[in-house]
Parts: C-alpha cells; sequence; structure tokens
C-alpha cells in the first residue's frame, strides 16, 4: 500500500497546473477540479490505480470509489494568503477537511494483527468504506506568478496524503 500512497503524488501534480489571476482563485479552482471529479483528476485517479500491482480488478474498483467518495466530501476553507513583496510568490493558507481513512487503515492493521486475519486489502477496504468521521488539517499551498497567472507549485507528499484522507498524524 505504500506505493499506493507515492503514485498518488501523480495525481495532485497534474492538479498543480492551475492557472488563475489570484493566488486564492487558483487554490479554490484546484480544490473545486477534486469536488467536480473533473475528468483529468479521474483519469490520473485511474492511472494511479492501475499501475498497482497489489489489488486485484474487483479490489481496485473499491478503491477508485472511495476515492471519489473522497473527493467529493473534501471541503476547504481558505484562511490567508501572503504576498512576497515582489508579488511572484504566495503562500495561501487552507484548511481541509477530508475523511479520515487513515483511521480506517489503522483499524484493519489492528484487525490483521489481533485475529491473524490474511487479506489486509480487503479489510482495509471494507474499514475505509464504512468512514465516516472526518479530520481536519491544515495545508500551506505555494504559487508562484507566471506572466500574471498564479500556479501551484508542486505540494509536499505529506500534503498529498493530507488531501487523501490517509497522512499518519500519530
Amino acid at each position: 500500500m505504500k506505493k499506493l500512497g507515492i503514485l498518488m503524488i501523480s495525481i495532485l501534480i497534474m492538479g498543480c497546473s492551475m492557472i488563475d489571476k489570484s493566488p486564492t482563485k487558483a487554490v479554490s479552482s484546484f480544490f473545486q477540479k477534486y469536488q467536480n471529479l473533473d475528468t483529468t483528476i479521474l483519469k490520473d485517479l485511474d492511472t494511479m490505480i492501475e499501475n498497482t500491482s497489489e489489488m486485484n480488478r474487483k479490489q481496485k474498483e473499491e478503491y477508485k470509489s472511495l476515492f471519489i467518495r473522497q473527493y467529493q466530501n473534501l471541503s476547504y476553507k481558505i484562511k490567508k494568503e501572503e504576498m512576497s513583496t515582489n508579488k511572484k510568490e504566495s503562500d495561501v493558507e487552507v484548511e481541509i477537511e477530508v475523511l479520515n481513512y487513515q483511521e480506517a487503515k489503522v483499524r484493519a492493521k489492528q484487525k490483521v494483527i489481533e485475529n491473524n486475519e490474511e487479506n489486509y486489502i480487503d479489510l482495509q477496504l471494507q474499514e475505509m468504506k464504512q468512514t465516516t468521521s472526518k479530520i481536519k488539517y491544515d495545508l500551506t499551498i505555494h504559487l508562484e506568478n507566471r506572466k500574471g497567472n498564479w500556479i501551484i507549485r508542486n505540494l509536499t507528499e505529506e500534503d498529498i496524503k493530507k488531501i487523501h484522507g490517509i497522512f499518519e498524524y500519530y
């Protein structure tokens, strides 16, 4: 599953090329792509899931539906925008709220250990499917101004995991 988390980077890198006339608008557009299930986002999700060898076809379909659910349930609030003095760079602080899939992964691991279960992936998917609890994270999105358009720079792996609800916070 570690490979799968790293492959999620491709999804967000594609989303990072949001162009807008203000940093805040660029960040809003970025998150709206996920909420609205933009075709680019879905294609990247398909590619990411297809490139994992850890799951069978049925598990991959379930995993995709879980992340579609995650994207649709993602909410965000722009907290603050800071502009550099030369107006070429900006940081936008955002609070996001996502389904707590990390908690589900922990529950699945615990069941594997306690019950000598062998199929961690099926347990993880089952736990993720039952997840209703949400968690809030703070992100700082870095942008740069290129010819009057604000473009999101690459996100950290930590930011990506937070957006997907799989950040290990304990």
